[in-house]
């Protein structure tokens, strides 16, 4: 089995993270069971093992519960009421984005199908850099909600000054991932936009100039 290290990172990041999170209010607010349950150092050793080793597997559920509530339930699979040189025509590509993002996949592809080698590669590699970043600020925006209302139930109990901190830094961090997330997917949207209207409007003209032959 090829087991490639990138997915071991892209699962493992959010894994860590939840669990690094979870670990700290846990210590916080339950001092006295880490110190009775965690003595030893080989004990430590032992339980960090099995969290470095169970962040992976956490971290790509998160993942599908990424793609299932950012993508499978938002994007619309078939809308078939316009083409996409009419959007392309009307400048309005981003809306076909929305409306029928499995077409726009299809035509991506084939637009980079056409594309000479050094220029599919530089626009390929943007594209890829943009979706990665998009996908991984998606999910961890899945984390740290989830840790920010476990943090919130946490105070809403002990109302102790450090929980509230703890949740106020945590909210920080989940606003600038949710900014970011959405930078990078409007970033990602516009950059396919550029490309496919710029690839069909030379398709158009050549079309034109053919014509007029």
């Amino acid at each position: 089995m090829n087991f490639e290290s990138k997915y071991l990172i892209r699962w493992g990041i959010p894994g860590w993270t939840f669990i690094t999170l979870g670990t700290i209010i846990t210590i916080i607010n339950f001092p006295d069971f880490v110190e009775d349950n965690f003595e030893s150092s080989s004990q430590l050793l032992s339980i960090t093992g099995v969290l470095l080793i169970a962040g992976v597997p956490v971290g790509y559920l998160f993942h599908q519960l990424y793609f299932f509530f950012g993508w499978v339930l938002l994007h619309k699979p078939l809308n078939r009421t316009k083409t996409m040189t009419e959007y392309l025509i009307s400048k309005r590509l981003l809306e076909f984005i929305k409306d029928d993002y499995f077409r726009l996949e299809v035509a991506w592809h084939a637009t980079m199908a056409d594309m000479s080698k050094d220029k599919r590669d530089y626009v390929t590699s943007r594209y890829s850099h943009l979706l990665s970043t998009t996908h991984s600020l998606g999910v961890l925006s899945i984390v740290l909600g989830l840790i920010l209302a476990i943090d919130v139930i946490v105070f809403y109990f002990t109302s102790k000054w450090y929980n509230l901190i703890f949740l106020l830094i945590n909210l920080v961090m989940l606003v600038s991932s949710i900014g970011n997330f959405v930078y990078y997917s409007k970033n990602k949207n516009h950059y396919m936009s550029m490309m496919l209207s710029a690839s069909s409007m030379n398709l158009i003209e050549e079309d034109s100039e053919e014509n007029k032959q």
